[in-house]
């Protein structure tokens, strides 16, 4: 893979006397990141040369984030076509609320859901910032906190090093964490001390390397154009995963991107509210509003299946009922 890299005189002549402290290295990478408070994109997931997801993605400095996300599938009978056949819409607002919204080809009438976060789906519902910052493969990087790895604790050794990536000097950041698990970043200080590629070593099982590259979308402000993971297989072979970036536009956000009317939900559909303790009401979109026709009904038994990701894995065994 051919990376997006603007060599410096900086990057060209890394010398062990400016090498950085662990912690000081840490620190340039979550400042390079957190320099990135909002914007939007959009990003295609593909398994081996296989489309396997389209997401467009926005998030603002109050903490709200949007994804509209597309899932495809194969065609039978090994046409080697492709089919979207599953598009759901997520706004995380910023009162720690999610709304849903689900549309199958087969149905006539969308349908969603708004309820409060769980510890869960924080933990599910991706930090942009985090792109590029997880060595283990995509699904992996759904966390809220930005110093995830990156300043992790638990750790039993960190060291700095010199190293290169693809002709370019970096520093190579090496951690054993206290399950004997190694993780290696490769931090380019050439570009806003981002990294450009990392390895994710367990003693026992595969191993995931990760290559990300960059783009200075602004002056100072640095975010992947595609990210590749490469995950080691028992047998020998390996799988990639690649996650290519377009429409990158970074500390802008339209404020219509985390609205109802810009969720784009259909007249009609009917929304069931979980926000109000057991008592779930149904609620009926007019296009601008909530029908009042649709309020009142309400009813304590029911079963939903939460949300497990955004990338699409059935949730059709991931039931929950209440009395």
């Amino acid at each position: 893979m051919t990376g997006i890299v603007l060599v410096t005189m900086l990057s060209a002549t890394l010398a062990d006397a400016d090498m950085p402290t662990p912690a000081a290295l840490e620190a340039a990478v979550i400042e390079s990141r957190t320099k990135i408070r909002s914007g939007t994109f959009d990003f295609t997931i593909h398994t081996d040369e296989t489309l396997f997801a389209r997401v467009h993605a926005a998030f603002d400095e109050k903490g709200r984030k949007r994804f509209d996300f597309a899932q495809y599938m194969a065609r039978p009978a090994g046409t080697g076509d492709i089919v979207e056949y599953d598009t759901r819409k997520f706004l995380v607002d910023d009162v720690a609320s999610i709304w849903r919204l689900t549309v199958h080809p087969e149905q006539v009438h969308a349908s969603g859901e708004i309820r409060r976060q769980t510890d869960e789906e924080r933990e599910v519902f991706l930090d942009p910032r985090m792109l590029g910052r997880d060595p283990g493969p995509f699904e992996s990087a759904f966390h809220t906190k930005i110093d995830t790895l990156i300043g992790i604790i638990t750790r039993k050794s960190t060291s700095v090093s010199s190293d290169t990536v693809d002709g370019v000097r970096v520093w190579r950041l090496d951690l054993v964490l206290d399950n004997n698990v190694k993780v290696r970043f490769y931090v380019d200080p050439a570009q806003g001390s981002s990294i450009i590629k990392s390895e994710l070593l367990p003693p026992i099982g595969t191993a995931t390397t990760t290559r990300i590259d960059l783009k200075e979308f602004k002056p100072k402000l640095w975010f992947p154009t595609q990210i590749e993971y490469t995950t080691a297989r028992k047998s020998g072979d390996s799988v990639t995963e690649t996650i290519k970036f377009e429409r990158v536009q970074l500390n802008v956000a339209e404020e219509t991107e985390f609205s109802l009317e810009g969720l784009g939900m259909p007249v009609g559909t009917e929304v069931s509210d979980h926000t109000q303790g057991d008592k779930v009401k149904i609620r009926i979109w007019d296009g601008n509003n909530w029908d009042p026709r649709g309020d009142g009904r309400s009813f304590r038994n029911f079963c939903y299946h939460p949300l497990r990701s955004i990338t699409g894995s059935d949730c059709s065994s991931h039931f929950e009922c209440r009395d």
